[in-house]
């Protein structure tokens, strides 16, 4: 049987499949150039993809360049999928380790769902195609895609049945990947979005010929879409560096210039210096805009405290403020954050002392890796209290001395620089900083006097 003979089916679903595979290939390689830090650990998933991949073109010139039995017919185009969806399971694994999903119960039990799936369906396929199991007879062939087979021997349910669990299996990942990005406000949407429109076409193919041409576009909209990224990077973080520079002339007369002075020059020096890198390093760009993005609505928030326009806020507010400016790195990290302070009370430092504080606590929090932090303020003794505890690794056990029951921080232990903006700002409304711990959790106890004016 020549290419001309082949029913419509084989000769589309042949087509399709060395499209299909090439499309997600090249979008593959976008990733690879976007996440050339993760090589080491990608390095074995895209070594299976590849054979998977190889395997799947091999079938589907098969398909269209040799002559087919009519029992070919019947099972080959479910052997050229095959390979096919297992080259698309270790590129979700790929696409898990570019969007930073850890161990997640969901992806990896629907996963290895599917591993077992494809070993079930390439043993039916086996018993059936080798006579190992007699093929059940079906006198006439009433459905369609028999139909669009035209072959005398039906496949059996049993392996269409496995077939279809398999590809709702890989639709299930590719939805929850899809929702997940979505939920977090992730700029790789466009990638995911791609996959699963692919995965449905290919659910349509007896139907639908010409749609996945249009595919490509998805892979180069996110290529485009990286770049649009970078030059807003570049030009966000340029205005509001000028931005800066006027505030800080007219801030030059004041008591604290130097204190804002040096917490800006500690959160502007990381930006600036990732800024630098991303003019050679393409890698760098959608890994580095949410960080970017947080740090200029950080920065706008200090400038608008410093108009002196604002009123004073409460805790409650200036916390929740600093929490939705940190949001993606809080669930990137999955940091869960409590907020136990009443609505009415108001912490007696102006609002851009107030601002640096929290603003360093949740980055130093971030940084040692904790799972959660809990924020408590209270009124006491005519005194305000603001209790910041995290589970992290802020520091060495050696580093604290017991003091009446309570391991405290050493005097002689640099804090950093961060933690020391903190101090010399307390130290001006005549408070006072404690850090202990306690079973695994660190404290930051600041206590400031209640402000009568």
């Amino acid at each position: 049987m020549h290419i001309a003979q082949l029913t419509p089916f084989l000769f589309f679903v042949s087509q399709f499949q060395l499209f299909f595979c090439c499309f997600y290939l090249f979008v593959f390689f976008i990733t690879l150039v976007e996440i050339k830090h993760l090589k080491i650990k990608i390095g074995y998933n895209f070594l299976v993809m590849m054979l998977c991949s190889a395997t799947y073109c091999f079938v589907a010139y098969y398909c269209v360049s040799y002559q087919l039995t009519d029992k070919e017919q019947a099972f080959l185009p479910y052997l050229a999928s095959t390979p096919g969806y297992l080259a698309f399971i270790f590129y979700i694994k790929v696409v898990r380790l570019y969007l930073g999903l850890g161990k997640n119960v969901l992806v990896d039990s629907v996963q290895k769902i599917s591993y077992v799936l494809i070993c079930t369906f390439v043993f039916l396929f086996f018993l059936y195609f080798f006579e190992i199991y007699p093929i059940p007879v079906v006198e006439e062939q009433t459905n369609i895609f028999y139909k669009a087979v035209a072959g005398p021997y039906a496949v059996p349910d049993s392996i269409r049945f496995v077939f279809l669990l398999q590809f709702l299996t890989i639709i299930t990942l590719n939805t929850y990947l899809l929702i997940y990005i979505y939920r977090n406000r992730l700029r790789e949407k466009l990638i995911v979005l791609g996959l699963i429109t692919s995965l449905v076409v290919l659910s349509l193919d007896i139907w639908i010929e010409y749609l996945p041409y249009i595919f490509p576009l998805f892979g180069l909209s996110y290529l485009f879409e990286t770049l649009r990224i970078r030059n807003l990077i570049a030009v966000s973080v340029t205005q509001t560096k000028s931005g800066f520079l006027l505030q800080l002339k007219e801030l030059s007369a004041h008591s604290t210039f130097n204190i804002i002075l040096s917490s800006i020059h500690h959160d502007v020096k990381p930006a600036l210096k990732v800024l630098k890198s991303l003019a050679s390093d393409q890698e760098l760009a959608l890994k580095s805009a949410n960080y970017i993005e947080e740090r200029i609505k950080t920065y706008q928030g200090l400038t608008d405290s410093i108009d002196e326009k604002a009123e004073m806020i409460t805790i409650l507010e200036a916390v929740n403020y600093q929490k939705e400016l940190l949001q993606n790195r809080l669930i990137e990290k999955e940091i869960t954050v409590t907020v136990l302070c009443s609505n009415e009370i108001i912490f007696p430092l102006r609002n851009i002392h107030l601002f640096i504080v929290l603003q360093n606590l949740f980055t130093n929090a971030i940084k040692a890796n904790c799972g959660e932090i809990k924020i408590l303020c209270f009124e006491k003794d005519n005194k305000i209290e603001l209790l910041f505890r995290d589970n992290g690794t802020n520091f060495k056990e050696k580093d604290f001395k017991e003091f009446e029951g309570i391991k405290v921080l050493a005097d002689l232990v640099q804090p950093g620089r961060g933690l020391d903006i903190i101090r010399q700002i307390i130290n001006l409304y005549y408070g006072e900083m404690m850090i202990s711990r306690r079973k695994g959790v660190t404290e930051f106890r600041i206590v400031v006097p209640k402000n009568e004016s």
